[in-house]
């Protein structure tokens, strides 16, 4: 229980999607190395055993900690937000209704407020000149076409999905390249990818069996570093 320990705290770790309870060794064990912690999962959305899972539990982004109480949790892929107390059990109810009744929530017994969770869409149509990108292209001699030829950006993320059309650019095959740690890695690269390494095994679990991205993370970001011309559900992307 986190009641019982001094320097007990929450922490959520937005990659692996989960609650977890973080307790200073020390206040448990007189043999534990200073300042060492121990952690134990409390709530993920299914993504790892838990003693509670929660569903809405999807990249939560905004979290709040009240030391005498429930810790906030908003997810921003679920559109939602869950109280969890100190034991990671739930204490909230979420409901779909149209927004003409939410006044009508107010009227059952034991509800303080209602806040409704509405999603935003994000044009992302103003980071190019307010960086000035378009400027550095036009310096360029081929404009935007001849933009980072040359560069090499190394990523340590969630692994690459080889085949986002983003990384389809027929590029030149260079001399050395790919590179991997384990042979069968080989096929998570191309003329875009050089380098597919799995570093995960050096994890306490044997980690991920290759360098493919199960959680798609490392291929956003990759993408939104190096990535060429694609379509997207939402619409054309540029990295």
């Amino acid at each position: 229980m986190m009641a019982k320990y001094r320097h007990a705290a929450w922490l959520v770790a937005g990659f692996a999607t989960c609650a977890v309870s973080a307790v200073n060794a020390e206040d448990d064990d007189v043999n534990a190395v200073p300042n060492s912690y121990s952690v134990n999962v409390l709530v993920t959305n299914g993504f790892e055993s838990a003693p509670h899972i929660d569903a809405n539990l999807k990249n939560p982004w905004g979290i709040a900690f009240n030391p005498l109480g429930d810790v906030w949790v908003s997810n921003n892929e679920s559109s939602t937000s869950t109280l969890y107390d100190g034991d990671g059990n739930p204490n909230s109810l979420i409901v779909n209704i149209p927004e003409e009744r939410a006044a009508e929530l107010m009227q059952l017994p034991g509800v303080v407020a209602v806040h409704a969770v509405r999603r935003i869409p994000l044009h992302l149509d103003h980071a190019l000149p307010l960086h000035k990108v378009l400027d550095a292209w036009a310096a360029l001699p081929l404009g935007k076409d001849s933009a980072g030829a040359g560069i090499r950006i190394g990523m340590i993320d969630t692994g690459i999905d080889v085949n986002n059309p983003g990384f389809s650019d027929p590029l030149p095959a260079l001399d050395g390249f790919p590179k991997v740690v384990y042979a069968s890695d080989t096929r998570f690269t191309n003329a875009k990818v050089i380098v597919a390494r799995n570093y995960t095994p050096l994890l306490p679990d044997g980690g991920d069996p290759d360098a493919n991205d199960r959680v798609g993370h490392g291929t956003g970001t990759a993408m939104a570093a190096a990535g060429g011309a694609a379509v997207s559900p939402y619409g054309p992307c540029c990295g």
